[in-house]
């Protein structure tokens, strides 16, 4: 019988999941189970010999591992700790190991991994792979026939951009390096600008002035995926989330550099931090549940955190008044959710707002959606306000923006706007000639 590893899921909204789908009868298994809460289960890849399921599963978008386990079923294994994007993989034909596109480091390479009986495995650099490899694969083996090895070498410039009510919503550059600029936060006092780079090799958060002139690197992370920069409301300090080989924590950091402190140290991974209207607390998303849940913590740590929604949610922002926390519950199902601060029902406020497309600010919740229109599609900036709860556009982005990415902020007067977008995707196919294993002799 002839099957077929593919990614699916039940109901929109669960994990994906890896199912063995029959080729003569359509007959579909479902082969591995990710808790609920997570991303899920992705890139899978059937062993040479048939017998063992490769798969990397995904805590979130940004932070993922590798596994195997039994065609037949049971138990799968984790043969890495990073935590970082890891973008499709390939086994070696002789079945000894996995070759990976992972994060880890920084960039984006391939690794090799060798699948052990047991114990967590020690990853090896592919030699001639450069930043920006993923897809690896294998030709056919055959007896004189030189093993073959293909990657797909990636570059994508993603640079942020920002505009103004004032000037009709114009866009400007303000973190255009050749490298990878996203995930903006406008000051309090709409002067400055923080971001995520990886423009010296590694992520790291950088400042700006808002025009994008005079950027500084604040953090030296040491190789961290380090993201998703916040201003705390007094302008003086930024919170941020850096996640090393094990789990990912939030990290507060002085605006001149100084002052670095980690606020949480559970084995679980935090992320996507934001503060309190008053700056006394800072929210953020852990699975130290098993899910994805947004708790509130201290903002010096000082004492414990609460989880505040109880239930799957992946990013959140206070409201003005402090009395609201609104959220987005998972990655692909949009809407804006609300719940008091304190606890209490849960309320639909915005619906089909996507995670990293929205902002909460004294004027209420910015957002970001796709305007249609009879001719090219137009972003459009929109703005929802609780006191009213009516919603009412504040106007469009040219037509020519370049494709839109998860990262999104707006300043305290909803006046100003900041987000990331991709302006260049470039591939180009690379081979290596005669490829031997890490490990293996010529």
């Amino acid at each position: 019988m002839v099957r077929i590893a593919m990614v699916d899921r039940l109901l929109p909204g669960d994990p994906f999941a890896v199912f063995v789908v029959s080729v003569e009868t359509g007959a579909r298994v479902r082969l591995t189970s990710p808790p609920v809460g997570l991303w899920g289960d992705t890139y899978s890849a059937v062993s040479p010999d048939g017998r063992t399921l490769a798969f990397v599963r995904n805590d979130t978008t940004s932070a993922a591992d590798l596994y195997v386990m039994p065609m037949t079923g049971g138990e799968p294994r984790r043969l890495t700790a990073d935590a970082v994007t890891i973008s499709r993989l390939a086994w070696t034909p002789d079945g000894h190991g996995i070759v990976i596109a992972s994060y880890r480091g920084g960039s984006m390479r391939l690794w090799h991994v060798p699948v052990t009986s047991e114990g967590r495995p020690a990853l090896t650099l592919v030699t001639g792979a450069e930043g920006g490899a993923t897809s690896p694969t294998f030709s056919r083996v055959g007896k004189g026939i030189p093993l073959r090895f293909v990657y797909t070498h990636d570059y994508h410039d993603v640079n942020v951009w920002q505009a103004t009510a004032a000037s009709g919503w114009q866009p400007v550059a303000v973190a255009n390096s050749t490298a990878y600029d996203d995930q903006p936060a406008i000051s309090p006092d709409g002067a400055r600008i923080a971001f995520a780079s990886n423009r010296t090799g590694s992520n790291e958060i950088w400042i700006a002035n808002l025009d994008g002139s005079n950027p500084r690197q604040l953090t030296s992370m040491g190789g961290a995926m380090t993201v998703g920069p916040r201003w705390a409301p007094d302008g003086r300090r930024l919170v941020f989330a850096s996640q090393n080989a094990s789990d990912g924590d939030i990290y507060v950091i002085a605006a001149d550099g100084t002052s670095l402190r980690r606020l949480t140290m559970e084995p679980s991974n935090e992320s996507r931090p934001s503060w309190s209207s008053d700056g006394r607390s800072i929210y953020f998303t852990s699975n130290r549940s098993g899910v994805d849940h947004i708790w509130r913590m201290p903002a010096d740590g000082s004492g414990p955190a609460i989880d505040v929604t109880k239930s799957a949610a992946i990013e959140g922002y206070e409201s003005a008044d402090g009395r609201l926390l609104y959220f987005v519950r998972n990655y692909d199902v949009g809407g804006i959710m609300s719940v008091p601060v304190d606890g209490g029902p849960q309320t639909l406020v915005v619906p089909g707002v996507h995670h990293g497309f929205w902002a909460s600010t004294r004027a209420g919740i910015v957002y970001l959606t796709v305007h249609e229109t009879l001719g090219p599609a137009k972003p459009a900036i929109k703005l929802f306000d609780p006191a009213s709860n009516t919603t009412r556009d504040l106007g469009l982005l040219p037509s020519n923006t370049g494709i839109l990415q998860a990262g999104f902020a707006a300043s305290p007067d909803a006046s100003t706007i900041a987000w990331c977008q991709m302006d260049a995707r470039l591939s180009d196919l690379v081979l290596i000639e005669s490829w031997v294993p890490p490990g293996a002799s010529r």
